[in-house]
């Protein structure tokens, strides 16, 4: 191989090696910074192929803090090149514990007109074996769920608590420290919940350990969160019960936040 190939390899495999750094720290920043703007991506979860960044960005998102390795092996990568693209495969290995998972990977980069490389095409599938369909359901009903509570705590840090009302059920019941009583109903917790819009301060929050029990029809989320603003902190744990709707959307129908 000529060196300067040889060059553009190793700069291919470095480019992807820094990427899943940041992944396996729940960080999915490291890939979205190297897309390109029409990446297409399929993976195992996804029923059909994800088109654009905007798409892959949103899925991202809803994976941000939830994903963890203690370490990985990125096996035999390969990188193919033309005059304009460069395709890399490798085999991964990642270590959560004391899980073990395998995948196959295919990344298809682009060379932009800035001079970039960009991954234009994704393809992740699993090995040793296909996870049944029901665990692939829970693992996606978990990436979801996560997904939507980051978003709504997201809006309520910035005084906006419409992002938990627009995922409430209208039978939706409420316990927090600072009512007297159960709150039951959609009505009841709007009226709470527009009573501290505008007033809520909190610079920033971190979803701690998120975790997500999945039924049939119901799955219920755990996690402690902690809140910042100025240079003080509040700990907080919480439970939400999501129920599956009859419109197939999830929404929440019990909340318990509690200090600790």
């Amino acid at each position: 191989m000529p060196p300067q190939n040889e060059d553009l390899s190793a700069r291919i495999i470095g480019m992807e090696r820094a990427a899943l750094d940041r992944w396996c720290d729940g960080d999915p920043s490291g890939f979205l910074e190297i897309y390109a703007a029409d990446i297409v991506y399929f993976d195992p979860i996804q029923p059909c192929r994800l088109d654009g960044l905007p798409a892959l960005q949103a899925y991202y998102e809803s994976l941000r803090g939830t994903i963890h390795a203690d370490r990985y092996e990125l096996i035999e990568p390969r990188v193919q090149l033309g005059s304009d693209t460069a395709v890399l495969t490798f085999n991964y290995v990642s270590y959560p514990g004391e899980e073990l998972n395998r995948w196959n990977c295919t990344e298809a980069y682009r060379l932009q007109s800035d001079g970039q490389w960009r991954i234009v095409q994704t393809h992740w599938s699993r090995t040793g074996g296909k996870p049944s369909d029901e665990a692939a359901r829970k693992e996606a009903v978990s990436s979801w769920i996560i997904g939507m509570e980051r978003m709504a705590l997201d809006r309520w840090c910035k005084s906006d608590p419409s992002g938990y009302l627009e995922i409430c059920a209208p039978d939706v019941v409420y316990f927090d420290p600072f009512q007297p009583g159960r709150l039951d109903g959609l009505p009841a917790l709007q009226a709470y919940y527009e009573s501290l819009r505008d007033e809520i301060k909190i610079e920033c929050c971190e979803m701690i350990a998120p975790f997500v029990q999945v039924g049939s029809d119901m799955a219920i989320l755990t996690f402690n969160c902690l809140t910042y603003h100025g240079e003080e902190s509040t700990r907080w744990s919480c439970t939400e019960a999501y129920r599956l709707q009859s419109d197939g959307q999830w929404r929440i129908v019990q909340t318990h936040w509690a200090r600790t």
